[in-house]
């Protein structure tokens, strides 16, 4: 049995043509399912944010040790570098940076973090966006396909 897609009253139908049916034109198609280059481009930019949500959250490294990055930790270290100032603290001892692993912290290596930290996610971004240039890049949905396959988790810092 072959299948088709046909024009009835108007209508794309799937399955077998009717009598006073037509063929499906490619325009007919495009504009009733989406052009399949722009509907595969659109499932791979999202795919293509997660990744960065994941390398921008999965953590990063500074002097040699691995501290936490979410949104979260964040807002730690601003926190911790505003009462360092009005506190006046040198250091607070038993400041977590990653999940069982606690440090003395100093106004110096907070702010040397949280600088850190920012590189982190601009390096992030800027990955995110020079791949999001090359899926719009892409000519075919095969490619779009392909791409995800085998460049999506490619090029990025671990932090």
């Amino acid at each position: 049995m072959i299948c088709y897609l046909s024009v009835r009253n108007n209508t794309i139908y799937i399955g077998d043509m009717q009598p006073g049916d037509r063929e499906a034109t490619p325009e007919e198609i495009r504009a009733h399912f989406g052009d399949p280059l722009d509907n595969a481009r659109a499932a791979a930019l999202p795919a293509l944010r997660e990744k960065r949500k994941a390398v921008e959250y999965g953590g990063f490294t500074f002097q040699s040790q691995r501290w936490d990055s979410a949104e979260k930790d964040e807002l730690r270290l601003n926190s911790m570098l505003k009462m360092f100032e009005l506190a006046g603290l040198t250091e607070f001892p038993g400041w977590k940076i990653a999940e069982g692993v606690y440090i003395t912290a100093t106004p110096e290596i907070i702010q040397g973090a949280a600088i850190a930290l920012m590189q982190h996610y601009a390096a992030a971004f800027a990955v995110e966006a020079a791949k999001a240039v090359e899926i719009n890049a892409l000519t075919t949905a095969e490619a779009v396909q392909v791409w995800l396959a085998t460049e999506l988790d490619t090029g990025w810092s671990n932090g």
